[in-house]
């Protein structure tokens, strides 16, 4: 080769590396030249999570890929339309937009199953049902007939059941597991009953156990966290008993409204005031007068919820709820309350008023309710998906699962029963518990979503 051969030929390389080197900084920097404009822009990118993730994935009607998350690179600015694809389960898709030099992030997609077969884990009338989600425990009271019920405890794993404990003539308000799931707390008239769930023939009678000499005591309650302390009204005094120490103390010397005991602190609701209530707290660990939360208008309230954050009052009534923030002690009235569930984080709430299904998000003060959606037949039972990803209602017998977005929401229905009266999902997200009516059977049904 001659000298003129070998300049020629690395003059043209140098031309060569000229004329692509921009072009191969453009792209790695994340442009692409659009060729209709003909001018160089910035890209963008779409990243994607979803469970299943196995999917078929479409963008603009194009398969590229099978599973995610997934980085979609080299997009150009502009709407594209991105569709989700699994055998047995319903599609998703949405318009998606995506903006030059911006990551288009899309996570908590989920993909349920269509036409899913309800499994009936246990048959009968249940009138009261409560769900311990971390041990996959259900605890069903059954109506056998006028003066008798059962008790029956299931494993939410397996759908066996582990326990049956029969009642006669009781009265049932509500049912919760306490001790980390380790007991069921049994409220009913007047009374309060503690069933160990190790061996629920060791039953504890609290009335019978505190009551001495024919005392009249009433109103038993635990702590919103622990049955370590017993809580009753007595000789007109709010009373507390330690399991530990054996010892009786007086709270209070008159009879609240109504109270709660949450970590070492009480609740209670005053009616010491001229047309209104006062809700007011007393730290038992300092024993100090009690200090004022906030004043209400007079009402028919019951304290029935409290996190770290927020103490719900309700007045079933009126169906009436009023949200106490504990630290700002400011408060919000919500009118119409059919159904009402808080989130795991204690920040968001749910609620219904058998037509609308709405979203409270007292931290966001300038934005503090969402409409979800509206249904023409009436509500039965609304639970939050893990983690508040979803939201699930049941409408006229059809279970329904939303998207906990602002917009765009999509909206799948998971099946169509005679009845639905209580939804819960497991913690892991794939199964859904309810109480209600299937081809004319009661009882309580497991459906499989993912």
């Amino acid at each position: 080769m001659t000298l003129t051969h070998r300049r020629v030929i690395y003059a043209f390389f140098m031309v060569i590396f000229v004329i692509l080197a921009p072009v191969i900084t453009l792209r790695v920097s994340g442009y692409h030249y659009n060729w209709k404009k003909n001018n160089w822009q910035k890209t963008g990118m779409i990243f994607l999570e979803t469970k299943p993730e196995e999917v078929s994935i479409y963008l603009n009607n194009q398969l590229i890929g099978d599973k995610t998350p997934i980085r979609i690179k080299d997009l150009s600015a502009n709407k594209y339309t991105l569709r989700l694809e699994k055998p047995s389960f319903s599609n998703w898709e949405k318009e998606i937009q995506v903006v030059e030099g911006q990551t288009t992030t899309i996570q908590y997609v989920r993909l349920f199953k269509e036409k899913s077969v309800p499994k009936l884990l246990s048959a009968g009338e249940i009138t009261k049902a409560a769900f311990n989600k971390t041990k996959d425990r259900a605890a069903l009271l059954k109506k056998i007939n006028a003066d008798e019920s059962l008790l029956i405890l299931v494993d939410l794993n397996n759908g066996t059941e582990l326990a049956k404990k029969s009642f006669r003539k009781i009265n049932v308000a509500k049912m919760e597991f306490v001790d980390n799931g380790a007991r069921l707390a049994i409220y009913a008239t007047d009374n309060l009953k503690l069933i160990s769930l190790n061996n629920t023939d060791l039953e504890l009678d609290l009335r019978k156990e505190l009551a001495k000499d024919d005392d009249e005591i009433n109103n038993l309650k635990l702590a919103a966290d622990s049955s370590e302390n017993v809580y009753y009204f007595k000789n007109n005094r709010l009373t507390e008993f330690s399991w530990l120490y054996k010892r009786e103390m007086s709270l209070l010397p008159y009879l609240p409204m109504d109270y709660l005991v949450f970590g070492n602190k009480l609740y209670f609701l005053d009616d010491q005031a001229l047309n209104s209530i006062i809700l007011k707290m007393v730290d038992l660990g300092q024993k100090k007068e009690p200090e004022i939360i906030t004043f209400l208008t007079a009402n028919d309230y019951q304290l029935s919820n409290i996190n770290d954050q927020f103490l719900t009052l309700e007045n079933k009534t009126k169906k009436e709820l009023t949200i106490v923030d504990l630290e700002n002690r400011d408060s919000e009235l919500i009118k119409n309350v059919a159904h009402h569930q808080w989130s795991e984080s204690g920040t968001e709430l749910i609620f219904d008023d058998n037509y609308e299904l709405w979203m409270y998000r007292p931290l966001e003060k300038k934005d503090d309710y969402l409409l979800f959606t509206r249904v023409s037949n009436p509500i039965t039972a609304i639970e939050w998906y893990p983690p508040k990803s979803h939201v699930v209602y049941a409408e006229n017998g059809l279970i329904k699962i939303m998207e906990n977005f602002e917009s765009n929401g999509l909206v799948f229905q998971l099946g169509e029963f005679n009845n639905v009266l209580k939804i819960v999902i497991n913690k892991k997200g794939d199964k859904i518990f309810f109480t209600g009516q299937v081809n004319q059977v009661n009882g309580l049904y497991e459906i499989e979503i993912q």
